[in-house]
């Protein structure tokens, strides 16, 4: 017999490491595959399913968020929102909201009943009512009117109610001048009786302005009257205030010297006679 003798079986002693060639001593046999019966369950592909044994790590489950937190937020702010604007708006209102009446006397002056019923009265407040519906755009329409007397000098005053946009800015509230301007043109020139042309001219200027849209103006208009002998030029003059929900003029009326209605204070006895007509 020869010297060689077969090496002995896998696992036998003397023989090779159990598990066959390259399975290290210790080393444990890894179990049937994944999907096979005893196996670990089989994810998509045929992989392991996340989270078996040997397979992919378990992903912590997503935080939940807090939608009614969230959504809470908003709307409060939002509620809040609304009920300052609503506060805001029910100030504005009341501190811009006015209303006239013609009491007996204004100051030292006292109605005169009496004169209110001729007719360059009425025709001159016929006249400035329809300047006011013109320069307030159809918003005034609840008029008031009254002529006050001091002395030789009397006072018409005439005014509405009613809400049109002054605006709550200076500059919205000064767009009210050029439309009482061409009002006043408009108005004066179509109720002219004379035979002569006629041109008007009105100019307003703001007195003052005391913001909300609360403006008191100055207004002067020059008639020119052309006949074939020249041009006779003569002037008028308004002071008036213009809110939210009020708009008045005062003009002089008749009666007077010329020397004494030239020095008349008519912006003094506007201020008079709005401090009493309107609340």
């Amino acid at each position: 017999m020869s010297g060689w003798n077969p090496p002995p079986p896998p696992g036998a002693p003397g023989g090779g490491p159990p598990g066959g060639p390259g399975v290290p001593p210790g080393a444990r046999h890894a179990g049937p595959p994944a999907g096979a019966p005893g196996g670990p369950p089989a994810g998509p592909g045929g992989g392991p399913f996340p989270g078996a044994p040997g397979g992919a790590p378990v992903p912590p489950p997503p935080r939940k968020g807090r939608p009614g937190l969230l959504i809470g937020l908003p709307a409060g702010f939002i509620a809040v929102l609304v009920l300052l604007a609503v506060g805001l708006y029910a100030g504005y209102a009341s501190a811009t909201g006015h209303t006239l009446s013609t009491p007996s006397s204004v100051g030292d002056m006292s109605r005169d009943t009496e004169i209110e019923g001729e007719k360059a009265v009425v025709d001159a407040r016929n006249q400035l009512e329809t300047v006011i519906t013109r320069a307030t755009e159809h918003g005034i329409t609840d008029f008031e009117s009254a002529v006050y007397r001091d002395g030789d000098l009397t006072y018409l005053f005439v005014g509405g109610t009613g809400e049109h946009d002054a605006g709550v800015t200076d500059d919205q509230a000064y767009e009210v001048m050029p439309r009482l301007d061409r009002a006043i043109e408009e108005v004066f020139r179509s109720t002219y009786t004379g035979n002569a042309p006629v041109t008007y001219d009105a100019s307003t200027s703001a007195l003052k302005s005391s913001g909300l849209g609360d403006l008191e103006m100055s207004t002067s208009v020059t008639a020119n009257v052309h006949t074939a002998a020249g041009t006779r030029t003569g002037f008028s003059y308004l002071r008036g205030w213009s809110t939210r929900t009020t708009f008045g003029l005062v003009v002089l009326g008749p009666g007077g010297s010329r020397e004494l209605r030239e020095s008349a204070e008519l912006t003094h006895k506007m201020r008079q006679i709005r401090d009493a007509v309107e609340d």
